[in-house]
């Protein structure tokens, strides 16, 4: 209710400090800086996408439960939750593709001559052979002070981060309310920040950075591989065909002599000399006044 009081102030003063509707209706197409009013007013907003403390947030999330996981579930089972196998199979078969659209250039080193099923049996036996063991398992075989080195590392980061975080979230939410201000109209803005300040609204705010860690983000992502790889070469082409007319976009650079055949010095071909490069560089050692074109 606070919230909401302060935001509602903040409208009022905006539409105080405001010209009138009505002129302000005349001129749509003129852009004009945001106000001081409503960059305040944004920030109720930001909280959609950048609460207070979200820097601090994400990173205990990040070294805490979601490392947790990574290090400590069996790899078998992390291999299950990301689609391991499925994502060694998308890969290939996009491998694949590209070497066709390639003219058979990649070196897949025997992988294109495999099918989904032996890549499968592959991936699996590997699998296999780690039984039950953990990434922090076989990390602390080679490192016996592993389990210490993590426990500093959390205790650093509790002590250490809060004012770094405070430090970075600041300026954040200050950028996200003047991009906001340019974005929404005041309503929107009203819209955002009551929403920001629903329970929904702050479990979206919590949660929407952490979508890129989550192995279903990460599923769809490589089951997208196989599609869009193949059109990634005609693309290419097409732009290449579109642009056939224009000159370069960057000047060719010019070659090393020692580089050019014999026929193309004949021809008087524009180089440069690495020896003359090389001589010139000691005159200049021997006298730093000496100017390069000297």
């Amino acid at each position: 209710m606070k919230k909401l009081f302060a935001l509602s102030a903040s409208a009022l003063a905006l539409t105080l400090a405001s010209p009138a509707v009505a002129a302000e209706a005349q001129v749509e197409t003129v852009e004009l800086a945001p106000s001081a009013a409503k960059i305040d007013l944004a920030r109720g907003a930001v909280d959609m996408i950048w609460p207070a403390g979200n820097t601090e947030y994400l990173v205990d999330y990040l070294v805490g439960p979601y490392a947790d996981h990574l290090l400590y579930t069996p790899i078998p089972q992390l291999a299950e939750e990301y689609g391991v196998v499925e994502s060694f199979q998308s890969i290939v078969v996009a491998l694949k593709a590209l070497d066709e659209d390639m003219g058979d250039e990649l070196d897949l080193d025997g992988l294109d001559e495999m099918t989904p099923e032996q890549i499968e049996a592959t991936a699996n036996m590997m699998l296999a052979m780690l039984g039950d063991k953990s990434i922090a398992t076989m990390i602390a075989n080679e490192d016996e002070h592993f389990d210490e080195r993590l426990s500093i590392l959390r205790d650093v980061l509790d002590k250490e981060l809060p004012p770094i975080a405070a430090a970075f979230d600041a300026p954040m939410r200050d950028a996200f309310a003047r991009v906001f201000a340019k974005q929404y109209s005041e309503a929107e803005l009203m819209e955002l920040a009551a929403f920001a300040d629903t329970p929904t609204g702050q479990k979206f705010a919590r949660n929407y950075m952490m979508i890129g860690f989550q192995p279903e983000y990460y599923l769809g992502f490589m089951e997208a591989i196989p599609a869009m790889i193949p059109t990634l070469v005609p693309l290419g082409e097409t732009l290449e065909a579109r642009m056939a007319h224009l000159p370069p976009m960057f000047p060719e650079p010019t070659p090393w002599c020692e580089d050019l055949s014999e026929e193309e010095l004949a021809d008087d071909v524009e180089c440069i000399d690495s020896h003359e490069m090389e001589a010139a560089a000691e005159a200049m050692e021997e006298d730093p006044d000496l100017k390069p074109a000297d």
